[in-house]
């Protein structure tokens, strides 16, 4: 399995033991809107994950960074070894 096809099931297992619902159509509500990932020829590998924010303030913004940072970085996640992570909020 290459290392991308492990980020996204990683993302995956990552939204679904998220207290926020995925925005499959933006009238509906939901968080999670798109996860867009590149990588190089030398296997550097970045991520930016880009949700709907609804009507949060920006606490919870910064705490979903915060949680997906530690997920990413220190916990279950990090074994995709990112090197950079973006979050988009719009």
């Amino acid at each position: 399995m290459s290392q991308v096809s492990i980020l996204f099931q990683s993302f995956q297992k990552f939204i679904r033991q998220s207290p926020h619902e995925a925005c499959h159509r933006f009238d509906t509500g939901g968080v999670w809107r798109n996860l867009v990932v590149r990588s190089t020829a030398t296997r550097k590998k970045m991520a930016s994950v880009i949700i709907h924010p609804q009507e949060m303030p920006e606490d919870a913004i910064q705490e979903i960074m915060k949680d997906l940072r530690h997920y990413f970085f220190d916990g279950e996640g990090s074994e995709c070894e990112l090197d950079s992570l973006y979050l988009q909020a719009w």
